[in-house]
């Protein structure tokens, strides 16, 4: 493989060859090519994509030596074919995996730590860590990181043998054998990588690391380079200028605001929980006492369920009940003085399908159903 020419250039978009092979497999063609460019999906990079003979190339794989590309026609053996490679797509995965190399370098190096996994998602690129770092561990990291990018420092790629190699230290997640392929981004990294990197640091353009949660026994670290990072800021950008807009404030008086209005949110809930309480009061107060009592509602939470059902149960002589409608799902909340309501919840459960559980004197849970349903089983429940 380290001859292909994607070794060769990184950089090259386009180039003639012949297909040698093109096997049907699973709806897909699978074209193998004299020589490619195209790089194939490895240790964690994305393979590339682009055009044979302005057919779509959707993936490339490589197995047992042997590069296979996806396309979405059939390409006859023997033709002389165009290639072009995304370069944009291929430029991109360039930028993130070098800035895989130096952030795992400082990472490694200044924690001890090993870099466990690579991968190029869709949202972000993560790298997993044997170490548990924090937030402001990794804003340290980050500047770092984008020292080096500032330093434009060219990127060293070199082929050894194992007898060669044995005296460098490196980084490798494995036992390597036969011809070894060293990255070096000098002063940050030097690790075994068969994958494909920008010419210098400059190329990435920013490094920005996102986030860093536990995973495992170590952490995850998300990050975003280049233009992927650049479409990131402008996004998140765009929401805090529409959200001062909606607020009426500048920029950095955004988060105060905010915090403002949860402030505020909270007093207003609470008010608004008061007021229930004494409307509940006033609605359970002119209730007469009967053998049952049973108060339909909508949308009130499951605090204020048992609350409400703890009041009502003061007018009834044995069960007191509540019903709070959401959409077409009736939660409840049953207590008794003296009925079995687990014997009561087994009826109902073959009646009405209903779905729930409790004791001998508490049953909760929900049930889909319409107004007229839920009168029938409140009459049930008076029999």
């Amino acid at each position: 493989m380290f001859d292909t020419l994607y070794y060769k250039d990184n950089y090259l978009m386009e180039f003639k060859t012949k297909v040698i092979n093109c096997i049907l497999e699973n709806g897909d063609y699978k074209v193998v090519l004299e020589d490619t460019a195209f790089y194939p999906e490895g240790g964690g990079q994305n393979s590339d994509i682009g055009l044979i003979n302005n057919i779509h190339v959707t993936d490339v794989q490589e197995k047992d030596g042997i590069i296979y590309h996806t396309v979405t026609e059939k390409i006859e053996i023997g033709t002389e074919v165009l290639c072009k490679v995304d370069f944009e797509n291929r430029f991109s995965n360039m930028q993130h995996h070098t800035a895989e190399h130096i952030v795992s370098g400082l990472v490694c190096k200044k924690y001890n730590a090993e870099n466990v996994g690579f991968h190029m998602g869709k949202d972000a690129i993560t790298m997993d860590f044997n170490v548990l770092l924090n937030k402001q561990q990794i804003e340290e990291i980050e500047i770092l990181a984008n020292e080096a990018v500032f330093k434009n420092i060219e990127i060293k790629v070199t082929n050894y043998t194992k007898k060669q190699a044995q005296n460098l230290e490196y980084r490798s997640k494995k036992e390597l054998d036969g011809i070894i392929r060293i990255v070096e981004i000098p002063g940050y990294d030097i690790c075994a990588c068969c994958g494909i990197h920008v010419a210098r640091t400059g190329e990435i353009g920013i490094i920005k690391l996102l986030s860093v949660q536990k995973y495992k026994s170590g952490c995850r670290v998300s990050m975003l380079c280049g233009k992927r990072a650049l479409e990131n800021y402008n996004n998140l950008y765009k929401q805090i200028d529409e959200t001062s807009t909606l607020l009426s404030s500048k920029h950095n008086e955004v988060k105060s605001n905010v915090l403002d209005l949860i402030d505020k949110n909270k007093e207003l809930k609470q008010e608004i929980t008061r007021l229930k309480y004494q409307l509940f009061d006033i609605e359970i107060s002119n209730k007469e006492i009967s053998e049952n009592q049973f108060i339909i509602k909508e949308n009130l939470e499951q605090s204020e369920m048992r609350i409400l059902c703890s009041k009502l149960q003061e007018k009834a002589n044995d069960i007191a009940g509540i019903f709070s409608k959401d959409n077409d799902i009736y939660r409840f909340q049953i207590i008794s003085k003296k009925s079995d309501l687990k014997r009561l919840a087994d009826e109902l459960k073959n009646k009405y399908e209903l779905k729930g559980g409790g004791n001998t004197n508490a049953l909760q849970g929900q049930i889909k159903a319409n107004p007229e349903q839920i009168n029938d089983i409140i009459n049930f429940i008076n029999l």
